[in-house]
């Protein structure tokens, strides 16, 4: 649905009205249709746009009963005023859209509006005059999941640019036409290794939201997906587009209409779910949580975070914890090392080599083997060429079982910047960063990157689950 504009002058008390409620049908509009979509309901999310569109609905709902009555809209019933509404709508809008799947940001572009006795019923609680608003409707309907557990049928419900993108993901192929892209993705995905390829190449949020879908049996209402999993392919201020676009371009789910709950659903093909059933370990309700307390060696001051996970957990998610809290891409090899006096080898990456020194698989490797008592510790090792070395320590087993996936509860300085050279390059980057050292290459690596900077409260909100 188009968004409506607010003329330069208003003629009269009625044509402001039908500005007003034109702007109120387009807002509602969008509110209803993420409701039949998802069974959100907007008015109910603790989320800071959310909370203020809430708040500019009600304002400009005083203001359309105003002008029923008769009596003066105020300053909002002006054109400027109304274009200013309209401004910091669009805006939250736009902000909320960031935090909302995918599949329903792009599915509000054609929203139907909202039926005028909807709108009608804005005004309702505040007067009984009748409205004559017209609305012409639209409708809009995601494609249907297949019945059954077939590859192809799934593949069928991608529209041909997402068909082509998945394709090139999982096969390298973008030309041909779409009965032989499905068929190379088939071939691809009919393979559990190369499925869990796939897995090993997405990032660390996508496998959260991966061991959740999984874990949930294969399906999970679309609304039920966490926000914050969740954010638009197409925003370009986020590095490579949603967990759930990450998931859908490698071929692993999609989403759709469920052919039995008729909601929209997020569905793990059952060939795909069997091929990845080691990513989603069986639940521990009697395992206590951990936290843990995780430093970067070799740095000064420290850098570090403090977090909690599941006691089942992996070593695999444990990675992709430490990824998470500190800021880390997951764009190289990992490994964990028992420490003594000879580190030992306990988990990593496997190349598929038949390699007697080959690393256990850390998916396969239960975290409470290495770490389940206060004072146990391990070594994880990020990058085997900056060789960021940190140190893991169990601080505290919790009195009952976590009821998240995973929680960071403190830290303090920000991160290295990847490829930075290890802890000697770290100290080159801090000294150009705080300015007490002048080298114009190494500057335009810095950017904008503070040493001293960690937000908290941001990292929990892309970090909790």
């Amino acid at each position: 649905m188009s968004v409506p504009s607010v003329p330069a002058t208003l003629a009269s008390d009625d044509h402001t009205l039908e500005v007003v409620e034109a702007l109120l049908a387009w807002h509602v509009g969008q509110r209803v249709s993420i409701h039949a979509q998802t069974t959100l309901d907007i008015r109910t999310l603790d989320h800071p746009a959310a909370v203020a569109l809430h708040r500019l609905e009600r304002d400009l709902t005083a203001t359309g009963a105003d002008l029923w009555r008769g009596t003066t809209g105020g300053a909002a019933a002006s054109a400027s005023g109304l274009t200013a509404w309209l401004r910091q709508v669009r805006s939250a809008w736009r902000q909320l859209l960031l935090d909302l799947p995918e599949t329903v940001a792009l599915g509000l572009a054609a929203a139907p509006p909202a039926l005028p006795s909807r709108v009608v019923g804005l005004f309702d609680s505040a007067t009984d005059a009748p409205s004559g608003m017209l609305a012409h409707r639209r409708h809009w309907r995601p494609r249907s999941l297949p019945s059954g557990g077939e590859l192809d049928g799934f593949l069928r419900t991608l529209p041909e640019g997402s068909l082509r993108e998945t394709a090139d993901h999982t096969t390298r192929v973008r030309q041909g036409t779409a009965s032989v892209l499905r068929q190379s993705c088939v071939e691809v995905l009919s393979h559990a290794p190369a499925v869990r390829d796939q897995a090993r190449s997405i990032p660390g949020p996508s496998l959260v939201l991966l061991q959740v879908l999984l874990e949930a049996g294969g399906t999970l209402p679309l609304a039920q997906v966490p926000l914050m999993l969740g954010t638009p392919l197409q925003d370009s201020a986020r590095d490579n587009g949603s967990p759930l676009a990450w998931l859908q371009r490698a071929g692993l789910a999609y989403v759709g209409v469920g052919a039995r709950s008729e909601v929209l659903e997020v569905v793990v093909p059952d060939p795909i779910r069997a091929a990845l059933a080691r990513y989603a370990p069986e639940a521990d309700p009697k395992r206590p949580g951990l936290e843990l307390d995780v430093r970067i060696t070799g740095l000064h001051p420290p850098v570090w975070r403090r977090i909690r996970l599941r006691g089942h957990a992996s070593l695999a998610e444990l990675h992709f914890a430490i990824q998470g809290a500190f800021g880390w891409r997951n764009a190289h090899l990992f490994e964990f090392q028992r420490t003594g006096r000879a580190a030992t080898l306990v988990a990593g990456v496997p190349m598929g080599e038949t390699d007697p020194h080959e690393p256990p698989d850390a998916w396969s490797v239960p975290m409470h083997t290495e770490l389940s008592r206060v004072g146990d510790r391990l070594q994880y090792v990020y990058d085997f060429g900056d060789d960021w070395v940190h140190d893991v320590e169990v601080v505290g087993v919790l009195p009952r079982p976590l009821r998240r996936r995973r929680e960071l509860v403190d830290g303090e300085r920000a991160a290295p910047l990847e490829d930075s050279g290890g802890p000697e390059g770290y100290e080159d980057c801090v000294a150009v960063a705080m300015g007490v050292r002048v080298d114009p290459e190494l500057t335009t690596r810095v950017g904008d990157w503070d040493p001293e900077a960690f937000d908290l409260a941001a990292r929990r909100r892309s970090f909790d689950a």
